[in-house]
């Protein structure tokens, strides 16, 4: 009887552990952030909203590095609210954003990718 072949483990992308390194990163700032409005009587907003913040960032960062699929709709679902009030804010406020509104075009772009979406959407 022939031996049966393992099934291989999917290789990894280098985008997607930058993107979850950036999300960690982002989680980590975030979470200084509430550590010193919590101290601060002037915050811009309250501290519990920057730990809020935090806390996605750091599980958003989690399942993307270990390319879960609930990860991958919510970077995108991250991708499509933020571009949506980065628009309203150039409209409103008169805000330049263009620079946020395109890594988050990159981000979205990146993300939809065949390959990328393959290694998010695979059956375990």
């Amino acid at each position: 009887m022939a031996p049966q072949p393992q099934p291989t483990k999917p290789k990894r992308l280098i985008g997607v552990l930058l993107i979850a390194l950036l999300f960690y990163t982002a989680g980590a700032f975030l979470l200084f952030a509430s550590a010193l409005a919590g101290q601060m009587a002037l915050a811009a907003a309250p501290w519990r909203l920057y730990f809020l913040g935090a806390i996605y960032f750091i599980v958003l960062g989690w399942g993307m590095w270990g390319a879960k699929r609930w990860a991958y709709f919510a970077a995108l679902l991250m991708c499509a609210v933020s571009a949506y009030y980065l628009i309203m804010s150039a409209l409103q406020l008169n805000q330049f954003v263009l620079v946020p509104f395109t890594l988050i075009a990159l981000l979205a772009g990146y993300l939809v990718q065949p390959r990328v979406r393959a290694a998010f959407l695979r059956k375990d």
